[in-house]
């Protein structure tokens, strides 16, 4: 279970903007990246946190 007890360390790796909802990769495993590493994490949240965020 992820929480904000139980963090991932990971690095972003890819944000897909949309209308009411975004989706946002994290690469997690070590690497900077998925193709690296081969693991991620994905997760919608809404458009005006990412928004606020850039």
């Amino acid at each position: 279970m992820i929480s904000a007890r139980n963090p991932l360390e990971g690095t972003l790796v890819e944000v897909t903007k949309g209308a009411i909802a975004s989706r946002v990769r994290i690469g997690v495993g070590g690497a900077a990246s998925t193709r690296a590493c081969g693991q991620a994490v994905a997760s919608p949240v809404g458009s005006g946190a990412v928004a606020s965020s850039s």
